[in-house]
């Protein structure tokens, strides 16, 4: 989530909201929804970022809409 956050310039409560939905590969984009002062926006996906979570999904296979499952029930 650290990474995600680094790479993207996401804050904490934006990477933790993030559903798998949100992350568009072929463009190179993720959706940011409700960011701060609740706008929608968009922020880059780079290319080593993709990679990292393509393994992080493969391996851990989160399961529901959400990307971090833990982190998004526990309201962090």
């Amino acid at each position: 989530m650290l990474l995600t956050c680094y790479g993207s310039g996401l804050r904490i409560s934006e990477a933790v909201a993030l559903k798998v939905s949100d992350i568009d590969s072929k463009r190179k984009l993720i959706r940011v929804q409700h960011g701060k002062g609740g706008k929608d926006r968009y922020t880059i996906l780079s290319p080593c970022l993709l990679e990292l979570l393509r393994a992080y999904y493969r391996i851990l296979r989160p399961a529901g809409e959400w990307l971090y499952p833990s982190c998004a029930r526990a309201g962090i």
